[in-house]
């Protein structure tokens, strides 16, 4: 190796963190494979680079021995003592053989080793650093678009996030900074793939990590998220302390913390549900805003029936079936939800002096309780069909 190539492995290795030993073996190992293409593949060679390391040898090998069988590789005792007494059967006889022209040869293929070498270096180096930070937040700048997926720039790699890893209901421009959940890294040999994700749950559970110190002080811990990206999420919560609240910790004082996040996730709804081991507690906490009548567990095939009244079916269902297939994600168990049609007797109306017609009437209207009744008033009342002031005061229970 002629000194320019020695002075180009020396000043890589320093700008790019490498030792030079793993250059150095690389291209030793480089040059014996272009000696034995010029000199032939029968023989056994050695390349070594100089004590000076500045110049490339190259060494023929031949094994002494007393019958030669294979001329390339052995050689008589006989031969191997007219060069050097020392030698006997069994040693290694060395000598060099390098080419007149080979300098030219190690120098075009020095220089392609040490650029591939350093890439492979780079690369290593590259997927030990976001191996070690997988399942973490990243930030970078929209730099490209492929097909759908966004190529976010990280400043010494690219990271891709795939269209099914968007959220639907944001756009993206060139230059936009971004954040990220880094969902896999892959080393693929020419480069290191980098995947990263904004509709994964545990993007969330970073973001509030972020803004809630006491998650991080692991005083609150989340116990379960379940996530429709873009829409809404469901979070458990505890609290490992008895002093503190966990719910109103991540949400923060007039809903700072709980805003913020949120807001990275273009609006999202958000739902912090305070965790309970109780099974049947904990699936009437995460099915509100809804009212429950009852909860009827089938803990061998982990499942549930929810008996709701009439009105609140809709509400524990929700929009799409969101909220009962999330709070069956996040108590992992199935939900089925009944409407409980029968009428509580006690909330039947039942006033004296009211027939059966003035009853049918305030049914038709929707008052078909004792509780809806007493919510309306005499005025209201009077602009139903049939009921004057005596009634509405029978109604009211007025004197």
């Amino acid at each position: 190796m002629n000194k320019e190539i020695f002075e180009i492995i020396t000043t890589l290795c320093k700008e790019k963190n490498i030792k030079e030993e793993i250059l150095i073996q690389a291209v030793e190992a480089a040059l014996l494979s272009a000696a034995q293409k010029k000199l032939g593949d029968s023989i056994d060679l050695e390349v070594s680079i100089g004590g000076d390391k500045k110049e490339i040898c190259v060494f023929l090998r031949k094994k002494v021995v007393r019958s030669v069988k294979d001329p390339h590789k052995e050689i008589g005792v006989k031969d191997a003592k007219k060069m050097d007494e020392s030698l006997k059967v069994g040693s290694i006889y060395v000598k060099e053989i390098t080419p007149h022209d080979f300098g030219r040869i190690a120098a075009q293929t020095a220089k392609q080793v040490i650029m591939q070498k350093i890439k492979d270096v780079e690369n290593d180096n590259l997927y030990e650093k976001f191996r070690e930070r997988q399942g973490t937040l990243i930030n970078g700048v929209v730099y490209r678009f492929d097909y759908g997926d966004v190529i976010i720039d990280l400043e010494d790699a690219e990271a891709r996030m795939p269209y099914r890893e968007r959220l639907q209901n944001e756009r993206y421009r060139q230059g936009d900074r971004i954040r990220a959940y880094i969902l896999e890294v892959a080393n693929t040999g020419s480069k290191v793939k980098i995947i990263v994700s904004r509709t994964h749950p545990e993007f969330v559970r970073r973001l509030l990590e972020m803004e809630v110190p006491e998650i991080a002080q692991n005083i609150v811990e989340i116990k379960a998220i379940a996530r429709e990206p873009g829409d809404r999420t469901k979070i458990a919560v505890c609290s490992n302390k008895e002093n503190v609240d966990c719910v109103g910790a991540c949400v923060g004082i007039k809903g700072t913390r709980i805003k913020a996040v949120i807001e990275e996730l273009a609006g999202e709804r958000i739902d912090v549900i305070e965790w309970d081991k109780d099974l049947s507690a904990f699936i009437r906490k995460a099915l509100a805003p809804a009212e429950i009548k009852s909860v009827k567990l089938d803990e061998a095939n982990k499942a549930a029936t929810i008996l709701v009244k009439p009105d609140q079916l809709a509400i524990a269902i929700g929009k799409k079936g969101q909220n009962v297939k999330l709070t069956s994600r996040l108590v992992d168990c199935r939900i089925d939800i009944v409407a409980d049609e029968k009428k509580d007797e006690k909330e039947k109306i039942n006033i004296p002096g009211i027939g059966n017609g003035i009853i049918g009437i305030l049914e038709t209207h929707g008052y078909d309780t004792m509780s809806k009744l007493s919510k309306i008033s005499v005025k209201d009342l009077l602009k139903l069909p049939g009921i004057g002031i005596k009634t509405a005061a029978k109604i009211k229970m007025l004197k």
